[in-house]
């Protein structure tokens, strides 16, 4: 597809599915003939066209309202990211273009909500993939936002991760650097402002079979979290056939752990979640797998940093074959039985796959949801405020409801 000169109005589609956190699958039909979501809108809303894909989708709330906005940085020779404010309803009542580089070709790959100026609300970082830098928006408190300074990174920064590293009780900030194979850290002075980038070289993050891929493409994404218990962030790197582990010191300096964990099959770790998928109390890592074929991989956290044998999920197996390169995963409760099941999205199939977590970190199929070409991204949470956990997810491409055998999979189609 020639992402350049295609002219649609369409730029990202997010379908909003629902569930009953109370809903079970009855014991004589399997999941994939439950019909586990329902539509709960059909509005589109379109902010923009000219052919532009969502490359990450984020939420937080920017103006103080106590509801759930989006943000979506938006790839394709573009310097702006789109922010939808929400009413509460999962529908939205404003929807921005907040432009990030004052007329530069920045390419946004990712764009992180976090307060960054400690004056309790929410600000915006973006990793400018062609510009090898970032952008700080700082927020009013009513989503309005100024451009702060921008600081250089590594080689075509995609990704990024906040949060403390050092301890001192501020937002720090670190980039995955694809081509340059390195992680930059940034660590703030308490104001929003930070000092001289931390380089700290990766080797083989390179998660993509061709370093020249398009910019419209999201991810590889990185995740930060505390994986041996010492009470500071550790940092988990897409790497090629393994996750590269990057252990805090506790003052926001890293070193490589040895042995990391490595991928059971041919695919490559696209998609990093930190996430207590076998109950025990520690973080362990979930992961989409990218490479022509599709999966989940799951490696189980011994408590002290170190991890057992990946344990790989065939997603191209659940939806007939027609699955293939995955790009994210996130996990929530889908049946109420108080573990983290899974979804995983993909490039270019119109389904995401619907994993069960069996209560110990293992998995096995739910259902794959017919959608849109491509559902990319995707997370669980509560967007219309009504107790139940939806699924967002943004698709990289356009099209209209469909319904895929004896089910309709109806969406709500959300352009930006």
């Amino acid at each position: 597809m020639n992402h350049a000169t295609r002219q649609i109005p369409v730029v990202l589609s997010c379908s909003l599915a629902q569930f009953s956190l109370g809903q079970t699958c009855p014991p004589d039909q399997n999941w994939n003939s439950h019909p586990i979501f329902r539509a709960i809108n059909s509005t589109p809303h379109i902010l923009n066209g000219a052919g532009r894909e969502a490359t990450s989708l984020r939420f937080a709330d920017l103006n103080g309202d106590g509801l759930v906005d989006t943000i979506c940085a938006m790839s394709i020779n573009d310097t702006f990211i789109a922010v939808l404010l929400s009413r509460g309803d999962g529908t939205h009542e404003r929807r921005m273009r907040i432009d990030a580089g004052d007329g530069d070709d920045l390419e946004i790959c990712d764009a992180w909500p976090v307060d960054l100026d400690g004056d309790g609300d929410i600000d915006i970082v973006t990793a400018n993939a062609r510009a090898d830098n970032c952008s700080i928006l700082f927020n009013d408190g009513e989503a309005n936002f100024t451009r702060g300074p921008r600081y250089p990174l590594g080689d075509e920064p995609r990704s990024l991760v906040a949060g403390d590293l050092d301890g001192d009780g501020d937002a720090d900030l670190a980039f995955m650097n694809v081509l340059s194979q390195d992680v930059s850290v940034l660590l703030n002075r308490g104001d929003g402002t930070f000092g001289k980038e931390i380089r700290v070289p990766v080797g083989g993050t390179t998660p993509r079979g061709n370093a020249n891929r398009s910019f419209a493409y999201p991810g590889p994404f990185l995740g930060a979290g505390d994986l041996d218990g010492d009470l500071d962030l550790d940092i988990v790197v897409p790497g090629g056939l393994h996750a590269e582990i990057l252990i805090n010191d506790g003052d926001g300096g890293f070193v490589l752990a040895p042995n990391p964990p490595v991928v059971p099959i041919i695919l490559q770790v696209y998609d990093i979640e930190l996430r207590d998928l076998d109950g025990d109390g520690d973080l362990d890592i979930g992961a989409a797998l990218h490479g022509g074929d599709s999966a989940l991989c799951v490696w189980l956290n011994h408590g002290d940093g170190t991890f057992g044998a990946g344990a790989a999920y065939d997603t191209q197996a659940i939806g007939d074959g027609f699955f293939y390169w995955s790009t994210s995963v996130a996990f929530g409760d889908i049946d109420n039985d108080g573990d983290l099941d899974a979804a995983v999205g993909n490039e270019l199939w119109g389904a995401y796959a619907l994993l069960r977590n069996m209560g110990d970190g293992t998995f096995s199929p739910m259902e794959a949801d017919p959608i849109l070409e491509g559902p990319w991204l995707q997370e669980f949470l509560d967007i219309n405020g009504d107790g139940w956990l939806d699924l967002v997810t943004a698709t990289k491409d356009f099209g209209a409801p469909q319904t895929i055998g004896p089910i309709p999979k109806p969406f709500l189609e959300l352009s930006i």
